[in-house]
């Protein structure tokens, strides 16, 4: 059957002679026992004036199969659940140009929301708008988004978007458990926004999140990822910009085994504040350049204890805090690779720790040239067994600091393949450990 809305009022008290609202039609729709999936009701649309709809109340869900077509009314409806529920979904529902805002709308396990053309979500006026899914919802288009935006993908959910999703600052997503969650171009976050990958902060959390093109959030942005979720990006991953800090977590404890791969380039925190953790066993792989705090404090950690074996590698060149104080920590037995030249703090104090303590073997190595506080102080620690291999030139700022181990029973090995340059103001060189089993090489021509 064909319900049609003629109607932008919300009568609760029933149906009124010649008078189709919304909530009408949802309840005919419910009540029709010859409603079923292979012959679904449809609800078309004639409201004369602004097709505005403004609820009093949460709608009813839809308990029956069921296509929404806002394509009947000119220019689309807009649907506004004044913080009530603005759709409920039970059953196979098809959704067209029907744009929601400031309330809720929720799929639930037993439903399924395919949106044919695009998913519009929020409006101008950055009145709060959340979806809730727990079974499956797909989009042929793109989800377009107004500020204040919320998705939580529940554990086991399935969200998939054909295109494009964009939406506006304060925006957010929480990917739980062992849901997937698919966009097939672009995933943009406007400023304050944030990812959850997970989201559980729980080593049992297995969500994916796939982007076919590039990620981005804007000023203030940041990622969480725990458990054995995975985030692939296809293109680059962009969070932050030039003000306030970015914060990127793969893994948040030492249990977890994340994985995050960038097909591009990754940027954290371009002008301002950056922080990048990479936890336990978890492995974040960036097939081009990596900047961290580009034109101010960037922290780097690849494994956060002696218990840790994360991995980072970096295709293209490393840079952390350019412009200011610079941290590198890698613990435990993680591995760091970098195929180009690594920066830490050109212009200012720069701190590589390649191991933490005496039990530590990390791993290091360098593509390229290995840089440490330039246009400052410059301090490099390779403790335990850890080794440290640069290709080209190893190059200490002004005032430099260099260990090779910390005690007699560290045996760590750093290699040079180019020039090893440090000071000039001051140079401190520091050798200690296992004189049989230390090893320190310059390849090339002397140390300056």
């Amino acid at each position: 059957m064909v319900f049609t809305v003629n109607s932008a009022g919300d009568d609760r008290s029933g149906p009124t002679t010649g008078v189709e609202t919304l909530r009408d039609a949802i309840l005919a729709v419910n009540s029709d026992t010859n409603d079923n999936a292979s012959n679904p009701d449809v609800i078309n649309f004639a409201i004369a004036g602004t097709p505005a709809i403004t609820l009093g109340a949460g709608l009813p869900a839809l308990t029956k199969p069921v296509t929404i077509d806002g394509s009947t009314q000119p220019g689309g409806v807009t649907v506004n659940g004044h913080g009530f529920a603005v759709l409920a979904v039970d059953s196979a529902t098809t959704e067209k140009d029907v744009t929601f805002t400031n309330g809720s709308l929720t799929v639930n396990a037993s439903g399924s929301l395919s949106v044919v053309g695009d998913f519009t979500l929020g409006d101008a006026n950055g009145d709060t708008t959340l979806v809730n899914n727990y079974g499956s919802l797909s989009v042929s288009g793109n989800v377009v988004a107004g500020d204040n935006t919320g998705v939580k993908n529940y554990s086991g959910a399935i969200f998939l978007v054909g295109g494009a999703y964009t939406a506006g600052q304060e925006s957010y997503v929480y990917n739980y458990g062992t849901a997937a969650f698919n966009v097939t171009d672009d995933f943009t976050l406007g400023d304050y926004g944030f990812l959850y990958n997970g989201a559980n902060f729980a080593s049992t959390d297995a969500a994916t999140f796939t982007v076919g093109g590039s990620f981005s959030i804007g000023t203030n942005g940041y990622v969480y990822q725990d458990g054995t979720s995975a985030l692939k990006v296809t293109g680059d991953l962009t969070l932050g910009d030039s003000n306030n800090e970015s914060y990127l977590y793969n893994g948040v404890s030492s249990s977890d085994a994340a994985t995050l791969s960038v097909g591009g380039n990754l940027s954290i925190g371009a002008g301002g504040y950056a922080f990048a953790y990479n936890y336990g066993t978890s492995t974040l792989s960036v097939g081009g350049d990596f900047t961290l705090g580009g034109s101010n404090e960037g922290l780097l950690y690849n494994g956060d204890s002696s218990s840790d074996a994360a991995t980072l590698t970096v295709g293209g060149y490393l840079s952390v805090g350019a412009g200011g104080f610079a941290f590198a920590y890698n613990y435990g037995t993680s591995t760091l690779r970098v195929g180009g030249d690594f920066t830490l703090g050109s212009n200012d104090y720069g701190y590589l720790y390649n191991g933490d303590s005496s039990t530590d073997a990390a791993t290091l190595t360098v593509g390229g040239n290995l840089g440490i506080g330039a246009g400052g102080y410059g301090y490099a620690y390779n403790y335990g067994t850890s080794t440290l291999s640069v290709a080209r030139d190893l190059t200490l700022g002004n005032n430099g600091f260099l260990y090779n181990g910390d005690s007699s029973t560290d045996a760590a090995t750093l290699t040079v393949g180019g020039n090893f340059s440090i000071g000039p103001f001051h140079a401190n060189f520091f050798l200690a450990g296992k004189d049989d089993r230390m090893v320190f090489e310059l390849v090339e021509a002397g140390v300056e």
